[in-house]
């Protein structure tokens, strides 16, 4: 049973938007909800939060995850005064749920944060087991975006530019083929960074790279095996597109890298991955899914991987064969042992598929919105001497000049980074509009830019932030 708190003020909530190709129908899908419940929401780009969460001073603000690399920043907001809460963007980390607990222990989020969101029972368990946080800070909802696997919001995702009877290939390779890095050596550094040792980054590293040029060679042979059939290739969200480029010769091969995972998913015929977490998406939306398991490796997979759920071909010829049978419309044996293990993972890390974890989410942060103030941080963490500068630097030269001095250093490479992450008021309308077809007459809301007015510090405003209100 959902609480039934009701705000008796209007309370002002930043939520983080890490990465539009993944999470925006989530993120704008929380926020309507929670503007419908007397909540001013401001929808902050990723890149941009220092300076937009700090000039709108909310109430309360929904970060993307709790790592080692936002502590600082988490710990500056609640110092200001703003209650911290987390929905999670990577809710199923493949290192196992006590040992992500223990790392996120290890940070001493305790103090910080006042709302941790869980995906499924696994994760909330493991933080309850490992007393990670307060047990009054932890709330098991499941995640927003995956509401539009559910009957009633499923029919609201968009067509995609290839319609019908394409198979989807869902890529993982961000390490070793990055969007956002500069390369392989920054990507070890960060595995490093996130507690992993050396060993175990170049481990990973190498076993990625071996799988990824197996991997092309695996869809080379599909393409020219199945002439008629189309194959659309939709690399990680932190993946560079151009890394499948010399698969377009093939006329029945398509890239695509844009719109939601369950867009694409939800028009296809069915999914095949190796260690991806859209695989449970595709079983959400009642897709079959194939596991390249035959190259797959013990480091890649990590714990709770989503192997077990999906077929999984010992080799090229049993995956044609399942494509064959799959494009002639022979049924798959989908036995009640499979069916069993794909609702017992469901369970454990993405909760339910009732449509309903947007409400949960909501309900409980409007129930920290309505408890008492919580007191200022007041333990100052040790911030280091490069965080102290970069953070009187944004206040001092405000967002344009401090923007305009990264781009002259970084040149290309920074544009290129704030712009993969921004969004803009026609595609957020566009999902509103989606949104009130499955709920007519709920999504009574205001959307524009943010504007100064909202701002108690005009000049650290990036204009790319989008109000959603009450009207």
């Amino acid at each position: 049973m959902l609480n039934k708190t009701i705000l008796t003020k209007v309370a002002r909530v930043c939520l983080i938007l890490d990465n539009p190709l993944r999470d925006i129908d989530g993120i704008i899908l929380l926020a309507s909800e929670l503007a419908i419940n007397n909540v001013e929401v401001f929808v902050v780009p990723m890149y941009d939060q220092s300076f937009d969460v700090v000039a709108l001073m909310p109430d309360l603000i929904v970060s993307n995850c709790a790592r080692s690399d936002n502590y600082e920043q988490l710990s500056r907001y609640k110092m200001m005064g703003i209650k911290v809460a987390i929905l999670d963007t990577e809710g199923t980390p493949s290192v196992g749920p006590d040992e992500f607990s223990l790392k996120v222990k290890k940070l001493n989020y305790e103090k910080i944060i006042d709302l941790y969101c869980f995906w499924g029972v696994d994760q909330y368990e493991a933080f309850k087991r490992n007393s990670v946080l307060p047990k009054n800070t932890l709330a098991l909802t499941g995640c927003p975006r995956f509401d539009f696997c559910s009957h009633n919001l499923k029919k609201t995702l968009p067509e995609t530019k290839i319609q019908k009877d394409f198979i989807l290939i869902n890529t993982r390779f961000p390490s070793i083929n990055p969007r956002f890095t500069t390369g392989i050596d920054e990507e070890r550094q960060g595995i490093i960074d996130a507690g992993y040792t050396a060993e175990w980054a170049d481990l990973y590293l190498t076993d990625c790279q071996n799988s990824y040029e197996k991997f092309i060679e695996v869809i080379e042979k599909l393409a020219i095996k199945f002439t008629n059939q189309i194959f659309v290739i939709r690399p990680h969200t932190f993946e560079n597109s151009k890394g499948y480029d010399s698969l377009l010769k093939f006329d029945n091969i398509h890239v695509q890298q844009e719109g939601t995972s369950i867009e694409w998913t939800n028009a296809a015929t069915l999914l095949i991955h190796q260690n991806c977490t859209t695989s449970v998406e595709a079983v959400l939306l009642n897709k079959e899914v194939i596991s390249l398991e035959w190259f797959n490796t013990k480091i890649m997979k990590g714990e709770g991987s989503p192997s077990s759920i999906s077929f999984q071909p010992k080799n090229q010829k049993d995956l044609e064969k399942l494509l064959s049978d799959i494009i002639s419309n022979k049924p798959l044996n989908t036995n009640n042992k499979l069916f069993k293990i794909r609702n017992d993972l469901i369970k454990a890390q993405y909760l339910s598929n009732d449509g309903n974890s947007t409400k949960r989410v909501t309900e409980a942060i409007i129930n920290v919105l309505s408890s008492k103030s919580i007191p200022k941080f007041s333990l100052l963490p040790h911030f280091s001497t490069r965080s102290k500068l970069l953070f009187s630097l944004k206040k001092i030269l405000g967002y344009k000049l401090y923007h305009f001095l990264k781009r002259v250093v970084q040149g290309s490479k920074h544009d290129m980074r704030i712009k993969a992450k921004l969004f803009n008021l026609k595609h957020v309308n566009s999902i509103i509009s989606r949104i009130d077809l499955a709920v007519p007459g709920q999504r009574n809301v205001n959307i524009c830019y943010a504007s100064k007015n909202d701002m108690s510090n005009k000049r650290l405003s990036s204009g790319n932030v989008i109000k959603i209100s009450l009207k």
